[in-house]
């Protein structure tokens, strides 16, 4: 049987082919309720929309201005009108199922053993059968075709050859022999089959038995919800000559190249996953073989079928495995050309890097066992996901020197980074994976992580800093942005085992606030703006940078009540009036015709990098670092501590002309109530501050003046 598209029909009466058989090396039919609805569900609508559009045509064909045209061109063009309706309706609303693999043997002829298709086939021949049982002609329609007897049943117990036949197991082969002449004579009676003579106890434990019973069930059930007596007819010459699919005879390694031009040469939309299946089975030459990557590929798709939810926003949709499995095989096809600039991948190597995946599902569980804090493992795997089923699929082909695809090079670092840390640990041990030391592999992904926040984008050095990682060599430390990972690195890699993790523990727990993670554009800067890595810093000093910057950011859910975010936005606005005395922190904003600071600007803030700081101190004298240094050293709240630096400057509103000054004088006026407009100040003219005459006025803003009612004068708040 040659390549190509083919119905239902053109497959079960086609002159080669004797039986489909699902040989004992396959999978069992494994579909259930829930898969069979989906499927009978776009069948019905595609079906309706069918017989609506051959019944209703859209189209008009005009014979000609000659209104005295014979009734013999009239009935041409009828005849035109209808048959290209009918030639619209099919390939509009035919339904296409996707691929079917097989091969024969030729030790015996006829018999075609399916790789890839039995759950889809095993449906679909289920809703034929339930279709068929309604109506006599049909019964016998079905026999003819899907039975190697033909002839009209006696009795219910009469077993019957069918064209599809389970061989998992003997017993299973004679269930379906039964159950088919059983249920096209008594179709509503398929809850009594398991009382019925020629049933066996120990089908009750068998997957496939279990699951036909109860989708024959569905589809017998969602006929009797939507098909009226008068449709059966033609909806079973749907099932037959309407749903169709790609056929693909593995025994023919030629006919994977014929199988892409054919589909492309139709512009037909193809899965890229179904490409790579058909080229990469083609090059297996033995039919065992064969039988054990088909099931495997299966098993790839179900892993991506399983998760295809995974990763997406609250309401967010992925029909199937596709997206997922596609994106996961373009990430790996150009990580190997990455490695060894070959982009060829086979069956092995994808083995590899699924195994991979999975790997680091199952063991990210055991990782976060053995820490205090690693919250930031399910962000990583959540963030994994995202990618990968991400509706914008990355373009993983990008040219890595191409400054306009930093997304898609930031991806890279992480997805790569990822599996390279599994694959490279895996390499390293022979290949063995109970040898792969998975707390050294999540410390190196935790690396990765952290650039991909920071918006890391160096791909090309990815395989050598990897395996510079794991050898925990200090070359992977080329760079003057990775200083900060450098000093983690000399203050952790000589301690003790538990110790280390308190420490990692810690250091994570602080880098994962959300103020630090996001360092892009501010040099990978994650921990070092609060407290130095040096060989001095005690575990007892590190908890109580922790401590304290989490009382003074508390982080709430995204679906806190408004008490909560007030409260929390209070104590932002307490420490800004914190800082006031210890320098200017702030950033100039646009527009620039006036002056415009932003003052809530908060990851620079705490680094030191706003624009008017930070050209002014070092990185270990921030105005944010000072204040931060003062503040962990006492046990007060900020609250507290504002009170006692309450007149520590001393300011005269009539000669003061510098800002910073102004606003500290504000602030101990205002107290809770400053900056309640906005996080801006402007320094506006012509007008002069009611109090600093020296000044223009200085007002609180939402950021601009667009509309007065964001914004008010400082000395309006204390009025």
């Amino acid at each position: 049987m040659r390549t190509g598209r083919y119905c239902m029909a053109e497959l079960f009466c086609n002159r080669y082919i004797d039986q489909l058989v699902i040989p004992e090396i396959q999978r069992d039919y494994v579909w259930g309720p829930d898969q069979t609805k989906r499927l009978m569900g776009a069948i019905l609508e595609n079906f309706a929309n069918w017989k609506n559009a051959n019944e209703n045509s859209p189209f008009t064909i005009i014979s000609g201005e000659d209104s005295s045209s014979s009734q013999i061109e009239h009935e041409d063009v009828k005849s035109l009108t209808a048959e290209f309706t009918s030639l619209y309706a099919r390939r509009r609303y035919g339904t296409n199922i996707g691929f079917v693999y097989a091969y024969n043997d030729g030790d015996l002829p006829g018999q075609y053993y399916l790789i890839d298709g039995q759950q889809r086939l095993t449906t679909i021949f289920l809703a034929l059968l339930a279709v068929a049982s309604r109506c006599n002609d049909l019964k016998e329609r079905f026999r003819a075709r899907y039975c190697l007897q033909s002839s009209m049943s006696e009795l219910d117990t009469r077993s019957i050859t069918t064209k599809l036949d389970y061989r998992l197991r003997e017993h299973t082969s004679e269930f379906l022999h039964h159950f088919v002449p059983y249920l096209l004579e008594r179709p509503s009676a398929a809850d009594q089959l398991r009382q019925q003579s020629w049933y066996r106890l120990k089908l009750n434990g068998d997957k496939t038995v279990n699951n036909l019973i109860a989708n024959f069930q569905v589809i017998y059930d969602s006929l009797d919800a939507t098909m009226s007596p008068a449709t059966i007819s033609s909806f079973f010459e749907y099932l037959e000559n309407l749903v169709e699919f790609w056929y693909f005879d593995t025994n023919e390694s030629a006919q994977g190249e014929e199988l892409y031009i054919y589909l492309n040469a139709r512009g037909e939309n193809i899965a890229m996953n179904e490409n790579l299946k058909a080229l990469l089975l083609a090059q297996v030459k033995v039919s065992t073989e064969k039988d054990s990557w088909g099931k495997i590929w299966e098993q790839w798709q179900d892993f991506f079928w399983q998760r295809r939810g995974y990763g997406l926003a609250t309401g967010g949709d992925n029909p199937n495995a596709d997206r997922g499995f596609n994106s996961f095989l373009n990430c790996i096809k150009y990580l190997e050309i990455l490695r060894s600039k070959k982009g060829n991948i086979s069956p092995e190597v994808i083995k590899k890097y699924w195994c991979s995946l999975g790997w680091l599902e199952e063991k990210r569980i055991e990782f976060q066992r053995e820490y205090t804090y690693s919250g930031w493992v399910d962000s990583w795997f959540n963030e994994i996901w995202i990618i990968l089923n991400d509706t914008k699929m990355t373009n993983w082909d990008v040219d890595l020197n191409d400054k306009n695809k930093s997304t898609e090079h930031n991806r890279m670092v992480l997805l790569w980074g990822s599996f390279l840390s599994v694959v490279c640990s895996l390499e390293n041990v022979g290949d063995k994976w109970e040898g792969v030391d998975h707390i050294k592999v999540f410390r190196t992904i935790r690396v990765f992580w952290l650039r991909y926040n920071n918006f890391n984008r160096a791909v090309g050095s990815l395989p050598e800093s990897v395996n510079s990682m794991l050898l925990d060599s200090q070359k992977m430390f080329a760079s003057s942005e990775l200083n900060e990972e450098f000093a983690k690195w000399k203050l952790l890699r000589n301690r003790p085992e538990e110790e280390r993790r308190e420490f990692e523990s810690t250091i994570w727990k602080i880098e994962d606030h959300p103020l630090n993670l996001k360092g892009r554009d501010l040099q990978g800067i994650n921990i070092s703006h609060v407290i130095d890595l040096d060989s001095s810093l005690t575990l007892e000093t590190l908890k109580k940078v922790e401590e304290k910057f989490y009382k003074l950011f508390p982080i709430i859910s995204q679906d806190a009540d408004n008490v909560l975010r007030m409260t929390q936005e209070l104590l932002y606005v307490r420490v800004v009036q914190a800082l006031l005395y210890y320098g200017e922190f702030w950033s100039r904003d646009t527009p620039w015709y006036y002056e415009n600071y932003n003052l809530g600007d908060w990851r620079r803030t705490i680094r030191g990098k706003g624009s008017l700081e930070v050209n002014q101190v070092t990185s270990t004298s921030t105005v944010f670092r000072s204040f931060f240094n003062d503040f962990i050293q006492t046990q007060q709240t900020i609250d507290e501590f504002l009170t006692c630096k309450q007149g520590s400057e001393e300011v005269n509103p009539s000669s003061e002309t510098n800002l910073r000054k102004a606003l500290i004088w504000y602030s101990e006026k205002a107290g809770k109530e400053f900056l309640k407009k906005g996080w801006y100040v402007a320094v506006n003219g012509p007008e002069r501050d009611s109090h600093f005459k020296s000044l223009y006025a200085i007002w609180n803003t939402k950021g601009d003046f667009k509309g007065y009612q964001g914004n008010q004068k400082m000395a309006d708040q204390i009025s």
